[in-house]
């Protein structure tokens, strides 16, 4: 079992920490195991880390549910990719909160030059499809990753099209890698993993 790894699932599920607070702390100590071995002064005297949450930390305990996730993990071959790895989305630590943690199933690069993301209603029309097709095609000679949301309509619509012209495409998925919403998308899903991939900020 991955002690640095246990550690930094562990720091997520402390109550009242979040991302951003959970990306300071990480930036100053430099490893999750560190963030635990600290003193409630040390804690609270980063910026935004309260008395409670300094505590909080301090009198986490429940290592079991962390230890189970990552039984989960290593079963499963997630990749788990924390704020401060090289392979995390660089893209993403632009946002205000990036997820502290991402997990991951698939084979491309997560900083590839060029990811265009296709979205849509889920109530697509025809003519909507066919746009969609449309434009995936006539980015197969760029390149590209084409990143949606593996939901109803345009979003699934356009990892089809990506899958029938050979292009890599990720599902960026609102829950976690446990289960699959909808279920009717299981079969692109599988097919997703092989070129492209399925990521989640969710355990």
């Amino acid at each position: 079992m991955n002690p640095d790894l246990l550690f930094k699932l562990a720091l997520t599920d402390v109550p009242k920490i979040g991302h951003i607070h959970a990306n300071t702390l990480l930036s100053h100590f430099g490893t999750a195991e560190a963030v635990f071995a600290a003193p409630v002064s040390k804690l609270e005297r980063l910026p935004g880390i309260s008395t409670t949450i300094a505590r909080n930390i301090r009198s986490f305990k429940n290592f079991e549910a962390a230890e189970a996730e990552l039984r989960f993990i290593e079963k499963y071959k997630i990749e788990t990719l924390c704020i401060n790895d090289e392979k995390y989305p660089r893209r993403l630590k632009h946002c205000e909160d990036p997820p502290i943690m991402l997990f991951y199933r698939g084979n491309i690069d997560l900083n590839s030059e060029r990811m265009i993301a296709i979205i849509g209603t889920r109530s697509s029309t025809e003519y909507g499809r066919m746009l969609t097709d449309k434009l995936v095609k006539a980015l197969q000679e760029y390149n590209v990753v084409i990143v949606s949301g593996l939901a109803f309509g345009i979003d699934v619509y356009a990892h089809k099209a990506a899958i029938r012209y050979n292009i890599p495409t990720i599902g960026v998925l609102g829950h976690g890698l446990d289960t699959l919403y909808p279920p009717e998308h299981s079969s692109i899903a599988k097919t997703m993993i092989k070129n492209g991939g399925l990521l989640s900020e969710f355990k």
